[in-house]
């Protein structure tokens, strides 16, 4: 296949999946204009959003612009991988949340992680030292797991940084939307950001996440 049809069959199947790009789409709003997506992961200058198939989309926090869909290629096991050799499939589940499987469906890996958070761990380096992995990965493992066993959010809550789950919980802030928009809300109406200790928390994103889905776990339990 020459440059050329792979580009044709690259854009035929993003317009297969997804509804037409559209003009002017840049926004300052969550979601992309005619894309349903949610955001998986952000940064000091960028958040990264995916929809339902995969397809990803990148904000800018200064310019509020939208860039996508973003490049991604596939390795030689044919897994398709976008920047930093991530896992598309990974981030999709990781924000639109793995389908809900019993014991025996889920990944190894995660099985230990499930086991690990019963162990009521004090620390998110705790679960990467048991689960032999740096600490950001022990972040997406312990959502996965919540995702997929929700008990699990009462060990999961142990992880996060006190003050930001409480601000979750403060009736002015909507956890809704994307994690930076949350963020902001949550340190305009809390006093989660002049607390010392908030400080010298390490990937407070990863902490919000993990907030958010414990506290929609727990809901899905008293449904």
């Amino acid at each position: 296949m020459n440059s050329i049809d792979f580009i044709f069959c690259a854009r035929f199947e993003f317009d297969r999946h997804s509804p037409p790009f559209l003009e002017g789409h840049n926004t300052n709003k969550g979601t992309m204009p005619g894309f349903d997506v949610r955001s998986v992961q952000s940064g000091t200058r960028s958040s990264l959003y995916i929809t339902k198939t995969g397809v990803m989309f990148r904000q800018y926090h200064d310019t509020k612009k939208w860039d996508g869909p973003l490049h991604t290629s596939q390795d030689d096991c044919g897994v398709e991988r976008c920047s930093g050799r991530q896992r598309v499939e990974e981030l999709r589940d990781e924000a639109w949340g793995a389908k809900r499987r019993g014991t025996r469906g889920a990944p190894a890996h995660l099985m230990n992680a499930r086991d690990v958070l019963n162990e009521s761990p004090n620390s998110i380096r705790v679960v990467a030292d048991r689960c032999g992995v740096k600490t950001s990965t022990a972040w997406s493992y312990v959502t996965k797991a919540v995702d997929i066993w929700p008990q699990l959010h009462v060990q999961a809550r142990r992880l996060i940084f006190p003050g930001l789950l409480q601000g979750c919980c403060h009736d002015d802030v909507c956890v809704d939307g994307s994690l930076v928009d949350v963020m902001q809300c949550i340190k305009t109406k809390t006093g989660v950001a002049t607390a010392k200790e908030w400080q010298s928390v390490e990937d407070p994103y990863a902490h919000l996440r993990l907030a958010r889905l414990c506290l929609q776990a727990e809901h899905r339990i008293r449904e």
